[in-house]
């Protein structure tokens, strides 16, 4: 079974992308906020991660979390699926993610996406 961590500081979005993921025979995983993202990525090291990249400022932004996940040696090599309904897909490359699905996104797209990157 594959573990896949949702990052959005929006519980029904999170809550609505797990319920489409769990479908598939994969585990969830939620995080609210970019610091609960880098630990819940250190603890639970799931095979992908989506990144809402805008989180809430108080905390760290999805682009802060990014950068913290891939500079930590546990979850470097975790592949990081940007998305947001704002940013565009060169800006969260240039950051490190390895694609960027747009908000509001079509369930077929967000899994072809997905799948790209699982082992």
């Amino acid at each position: 079974m594959y573990k896949i961590l949702v990052v959005d500081d929006e519980p029904r979005q999170a809550e609505l992308m797990c319920i489409m993921l769990g479908r598939l025979n994969i585990e969830c995983i939620i995080a609210y906020t970019g610091e609960e993202a880098v630990k819940l990525a250190k603890q639970f090291l799931p095979d992908v991660i989506i990144m809402d990249w805008i989180l809430p400022a108080e905390t760290l932004t999805g682009n802060d979390a990014v950068q913290q996940i891939l500079s930590e040696p546990l979850t470097y090599q975790i592949p990081v699926i940007a998305c947001s309904a704002v940013s565009e897909r060169h800006q969260v490359m240039a950051e490190g993610c390895v694609d960027f699905v747009a908000k509001p996104f079509r369930l077929d797209t967000l899994l072809d996406t997905i799948r790209n990157y699982l082992p």
